[in-house]
């Protein structure tokens, strides 16, 4: 079993997919202990992975609703002075 899987291409779902698919070669057992080790080292890069892009959206998630805020602060509708149709 090859680890040489280069997980820094794979998207969030690509990752979280290759790693159940990990995972339920590990829980189904019958590895060889090289062959499960195989598995846990790309098992614990694609967690790695998937980290990373959430941690990657979170900070999107931040700045967009930082810039959101700023908008509010700055352009507040004048609702008291809109005239209803």
């Amino acid at each position: 079993m090859s680890t040489d899987r280069d997980t820094s291409q794979l998207n969030f779902e690509e990752a979280y997919s290759r790693l159940e698919e990990l995972i339920h070669k590990l829980d189904a057992g019958g590895l060889t202990l090289e062959d499960a080790l195989a598995c846990y080292e790309e098992a614990y890069a694609l967690v790695s992975r998937c980290n990373s892009i959430l941690q990657q959206a979170e900070l999107r998630l931040r700045q967009i609703e930082e810039e959101a805020a700023e908008y509010a602060a700055t352009d507040e509708p004048d609702f008291e002075n809109r005239i209803l149709l």
